[in-house]
């Protein structure tokens, strides 16, 4: 088996095309209590008699549990598949769309086609890099927008010299004051303003800047993969009706979060933009 590829239960290897039937079915588990064969027909762009044929197969691999005209399941491994398909694909729209700047549909497709070909390290060490250039004052937003500056005119020495000291003393003013960077971006160790709290306090329609992550493991990664790095703003659209999940949005995504998740995000309320 390649080393890109997940495992499957008695170690035969998983195709493609069933990784994106179980990334399917774990998105499609997110949104509704039952998933049934015409909503992953429908999710997918196949007929029904095809998802019905792949049920199977993924059934006799014990990577789902279904039975004719009853709602469809993940068994243990196939959502362990389904999750990770799902993390690898936010993972490269959001390097695509916000690095790279490819429009969002467009931006859709390709990570659906790159999320097959990387491996677990590969994607955390991705994951790792957007952190770095998103929060480090020696990167930054303002860094990303040199980037893109680049691609479109290539280097300019320079415009690179002649801004140099504006950095330099900009960088040097953030270590000694604290002070943030011109960028208008907030890092970690920036002062807030307001009441540290967590998200799960905020109500529909308020906003706030995350301060800190308080978990780490999975968990933890989970919540930085989405977005949510000290520094960045973040809004609350709405609750579920027992109030879990919360519905966000943070960097121009809508996400949902669970309760233990949003109790783990630290805010403050005072600096939101």
């Amino acid at each position: 088996m390649s080393a890109n590829k997940l495992p499957a239960s008695g170690a035969r290897p998983v195709t493609p095309v069933m990784e994106d039937y179980l990334e399917a079915i774990f998105d499609l588990g997110k949104e509704k209590k039952g998933v049934r064969v015409k909503d992953i027909a429908r999710r997918l762009g196949v007929k029904m008699p095809t998802v019905t044929s792949m049920l199977k197969t993924l059934r006799d691999r014990d990577l789902v549990v279904y039975e004719k005209y009853e709602y469809v399941e993940l068994a243990e491994g196939g959502a362990d598949i389904g999750r990770e398909m799902n993390r690898r694909h936010r993972i490269l729209r959001r390097f695509l769309m916000e690095v790279l700047k490819v429009e969002p549909v467009q931006a859709d497709e390709e990570a659906c086609k790159m999320e097959h070909a990387f491996s677990r390290e590969t994607l955390d060490k991705l994951v790792g890099f957007m952190a770095f250039i998103q929060s480090c004052p020696r990167t930054g937003p303002s860094w990303l927008e040199r980037f893109d500056e680049f691609r479109k005119h290539g280097i300019s020495p320079e415009k690179c010299l002649s801004e140099a000291p504006s950095f330099s003393e900009e960088f040097r003013h953030k270590l000694e004051q604290g002070k943030p960077l011109k960028s208008g971006k907030r890092n970690d160790g920036d002062k807030l303003s307001g009441q540290v709290e967590t998200l799960r306090m905020l109500k529909p329609g308020e906003r706030a800047v995350i301060r800190k992550v308080t978990t780490g493991g999975e968990l933890g990664r989970r919540i930085r993969e989405m977005g949510i790095i000290p520094g960045t703003d973040i809004q609350v659209l709405g609750r579920a009706p027992l109030k879990d999940p919360v519905k966000i949005k943070v960097r121009g995504y809508n996400l949902t979060l669970r309760n233990n998740e949003a109790n783990h995000i630290m805010i403050d309320r005072g600096d939101a933009e």
